[in-house]
């Protein structure tokens, strides 16, 4: 997960290989018995997370004319969400995007980054997949 997060903040492209991968290894450990998530709730928050970004990626796309995610970042999402569960994933979401949004305004003020720049999000949900494990 770091070498994605670390991806991100590089090139801004998270490789859809790789977050299939990482969503596999979360489902295959969910049907242990030793992992906390059990298997159907991993895939059916992965699925009603990646549903949920990807409406709201839609909708800002209709407004903006621009995405909002990439789809990296929703892919990272619901390997996240196989990891660690849905109400986990969903936390992980909130406070990534607190930071980055933290992040953006602080670039922002120092004059390095405009409101309307890219900023890699998967960078801050690698940093707190840590923390919601």
């Amino acid at each position: 997960m770091i070498i994605c997060g670390l991806t991100d903040l590089d090139r801004m492209i998270l490789h859809l290989p790789v977050m299939l991968l990482l969503g596999g290894i979360g489902l295959i450990l969910s049907l242990t018995s030793f992992w906390p998530v059990i298997a159907i709730g991993a895939i059916l928050g992965m699925m009603t997370l990646m549903l949920v970004l990807s409406a709201i990626n839609k909708m800002y796309r209709c407004w903006r004319r621009t995405d909002d995610f990439g789809d990296g970042d929703i892919w990272l999402m619901g390997a996240v969400c196989c990891w660690l569960g849905p109400i986990s994933a969903v936390i992980v979401f909130l406070m990534a995007c607190g930071l980055v949004a933290t992040w953006g305004l602080i670039l922002i003020a120092k004059g390095k980054e405009q409101v309307s720049s890219p900023l890699p999000f998967g960078v801050f949900v690698s940093i707190f997949l840590f923390a919601g494990r």
